[in-house]
């Protein structure tokens, strides 16, 4: 079951919760090139997990073993809250990696 992200704005994102991107989103990877930010391409479908939070306007997620920076507003307007039971879906790479294991 899925809830709207909307209506966090203004309250801390939660720290441990999961979110489905409903459509493919940057985000920034901690690791820099040549003293520049790397952009990265989340795609839809796939769920990040609020690691830590920037201050209001920042967010750190995990993404496949990754730590990257979205902004809030990415997630309150592309994403939905992934309730507890449907968090097991993961990643795109992580789905097809469990369906060849089948």
């Amino acid at each position: 079951m899925l809830n709207r992200v909307r209506g966090i704005a203004g309250r801390a994102m939660p720290i441990g919760k999961r979110f489905k991107l409903e459509i493919s989103t940057l985000a920034a990877s901690e690791m820099h090139r040549n003293g520049k930010l790397v952009l990265v391409t989340i795609p839809a479908g796939d769920i990040v997990t609020v690691a830590d939070t920037s201050g209001e306007k920042m967010v750190t997620v995990l993404w496949e073993g990754r730590r990257l920076f979205m902004f809030v507003s990415d997630l309150e307007q592309r994403a939905t809250q992934v309730l507890q039971e449907t968090a097991a879906a993961g990643s795109a790479n992580e789905r097809a990696m469990r369906a060849r294991a089948r």
